[in-house]
């Protein structure tokens, strides 16, 4: 971005060094995402024959018994599945964040000054019982509309949070 406002240009080697971690990044924490899907589907046999199920339904509807792209969308249990893994394994733990204006934690008298290096715990939060109920198990109900409507989406960074939200954050539809 700043090269854009500076009229500057990324070299050749530069172009390919960002697009391959663009590329890398989008593939290793997808893929670690399917993995422990995967896992948690074959500890979690109940949940396993509900997204089954929806899968079934969706596809039957089709005359070639293929999913479309526009199927996807209907596929509520299945986001819920995909979200909660993001919560249970977050792809990062924490994010770094400088503080950008002087801030007083509320009911202290502790300053965080501006510039100040900070770190969301995002694993800390996602496992916290004030938010999730029995936060230590794999359940994808805590991303029912129902619990999403509650503090539950305060407390998930599946996507990271702010101006570095992760590009393929569109992808979900929480």
């Amino acid at each position: 971005m700043q090269l854009m406002k500076d009229g500057g240009h990324f070299s050749f080697e530069e172009l390919v060094a960002n697009s391959t971690f663009m590329y890398i990044a989008g593939y290793e924490t997808s893929t670690s995402a399917l993995s422990y899907l995967m896992f948690e589907l074959a500890k979690n046999q109940d949940v396993q024959n509900k997204l089954r199920s929806e899968i079934l339904s969706i596809g039957n509807n089709n005359a070639k018994g293929e999913i479309t792209y526009e199927d996807l969308s209907k596929m509520k249990y299945a986001d819920m599945c995909i979200t909660e893994i993001l919560r249970c394994y977050p792809a990062l733990p924490q994010l770094p964040r400088a503080c950008t204006k002087e801030y007083r934690i509320p009911g202290t008298d502790q300053i965080i000054e501006k510039g100040t290096l900070t770190l969301i715990p995002i694993w800390a939060i996602q496992n916290d019982p004030d938010y999730f109920r029995n936060p230590t198990k794999f359940d994808p109900e805590n991303m029912s509309s129902e619990n999403k409507n509650s503090n539950v989406e305060d407390a998930w960074f599946g996507f990271g949070y702010g101006p570095r939200l992760c590009l393929d954050s569109g992808k979900s539809d929480f």
